[in-house]
């Protein structure tokens, strides 16, 4: 078995899984003699190419009571060399090194007819990966729930404005759109005041605000200022 290496290791700063699906790093702290992870091998010519290896030893860190792998041993496998001599020109068929989890560009996970994979320690991975997913779909929820809120917060700005017009000066026809308060006027007005304090609102619609005012490009001191204006304009003359 050659030991012996005349490349680098390709280090990513994502760690991968075989249908290119990004995977938190410390998955790799879970891997076991068996599993099969993908290397890619950086050549002094500028050359370069992925392997899988199978995992054959494992050296642990012997203090700190931590039962993370230090150091991998991999033996590399004829996993996608097809033709004769494909890829051996650059690397022995029995080649051995080692590497640490860093250097790993991916964890596959996939076992069919053509060069199957097996993972022993798949189940564990698998049920990490399920579990980072679970938390990833909380936070998501968390952030589109705190977004959606603060696009409610401006569009109930406008209704308690136009209900407040509505109870100083009541008009049977609220909702009509040639109300002088109607929703759809406020939001018209609000539009264009912001686009003459801005020229590059121009052309903004309610959509585009939304988006502003949830990353607090526009206050709410200042929409609160221009629909006081507004009635001053328009109900107060």
């Amino acid at each position: 078995m050659s030991k012996s290496r005349d490349y680098t290791f390709y280090k990513s700063e994502e760690l991968y899984d075989w249908g290119g699906n990004v995977l938190p790093r410390n998955l790799c702290d879970k891997l076991q003699v068996g599993d099969i992870v993908r290397l890619c091998l950086e050549y002094p010519n500028g050359c370069w190419q992925k392997f899988y290896f199978e995992i054959i030893k494992i050296d642990y860190y012997k203090y700190g009571n931590t039962s993370k792998p230090r150091k991998f041993h991999g033996k590399v496998l004829d996993i996608y060399c097809i033709l004769p001599d494909h890829d051996w020109k650059v690397i022995s068929p029995d080649h051995v090194t080692t590497f640490r989890k860093e250097d790993i560009l991916e964890l596959p996970g996939w076992n069919n007819g053509f060069n199957p994979l097996t993972q022993p320690n798949l189940k564990i991975i698998n049920r990490e990966r399920h579990k980072q997913s679970v938390i990833n779909c909380h936070r998501s929820n968390d952030e589109f729930n705190k977004i959606q809120n603060k696009k409610n917060k401006l569009n109930q700005i406008i209704k308690d404005f136009r209900d407040k017009l509505n109870a100083k000066y009541p008009n049977p026809n609220l909702d009509s759109n040639d109300n002088l308060y109607s929703i759809k006027k406020l939001r018209n007005y609000l539009l264009e005041e912001l686009e003459l304090q801005d020229s590059q609102l121009k052309d903004l619609d309610w959509k585009g605000l939304e988006e502003l005012y949830v990353i607090s490009n526009v206050s709410e001191e200042n929409i609160c200022k221009i629909l006081d204006n507004y009635e001053n304009k328009n109900l107060l003359t």
